[in-house]
């Protein structure tokens, strides 16, 4: 599904990962070099430090094959997206969740702080 504390998780990973979380900042694609960034790039290439919760999602991804090969499939081959996978699986680990968008704090190079526009799933509901 995307990458979870830098290892990539399955969507049944993802579940078991979150489900003791309370949020889950989510960010479109891998995290790259920026050149606003306050360090060098050297410097992050060597040393980028992720923070606990950040889940990494890749930019584009098709409905997968085996979806069109589930009986009984409530989800529609069309519909299907990595985001609408994603909401399932934080919905099946914690319950409802709550979306905002805002720059946030994604990692650390040497105590400096990156930060990247991404979404971030709140916990609504106890698990």
């Amino acid at each position: 599904m995307g990458k979870f504390k830098g290892q990539v998780v399955s969507y049944e990973e993802l579940i078991d990962s979150t489900s003791e979380l309370d949020e889950v900042i989510v960010h479109s694609g891998e995290i790259d070099f920026d050149e606003d960034d306050n360090v060098l790039l050297r410097n992050f290439e060597d040393g980028f430090d992720a923070i606990e919760n950040l889940l990494e999602l890749p930019q584009l991804m098709d409905a997968p094959n085996w979806l069109e090969q589930i009986n009984g499939n409530n989800v529609s081959c069309k519909s299907w997206s990595l985001e609408s996978a994603l909401e399932a699986a934080l919905v099946a680990a914690c319950g409802q969740v709550y979306w905002v968008e805002q720059t946030v704090t994604v990692g650390y190079v040497s105590g400096d702080e990156i930060s990247r526009k991404c979404k971030i799933a709140t916990r609504l509901a106890e698990c």
